[in-house]
């Protein structure tokens, strides 16, 4: 059985412009989305997957 995967939602509260937050599992991401724009950020790249890594040229 494949573990459950979660997830981070973050919004500001349109009554007193405070941040919430809420932990939901991507299962239920439809059930409380309601009217909420929900976006998915990608991932920064890792140095191993650059084509070009940039060089430290501090350290000769």
């Amino acid at each position: 059985m494949e573990a459950e995967k979660f997830g981070n939602l973050t919004a500001i509260c349109p009554d007193c412009d405070h941040i919430m937050n809420r932990c939901v599992s991507m299962a239920k991401l439809g059930q409380v989305q309601g009217k909420l724009a929900i976006t998915f950020p990608q991932a920064l790249e890792r140095i191993s997957e650059s084509s070009q890594p940039t060089v430290n040229s501090d350290l000769r």
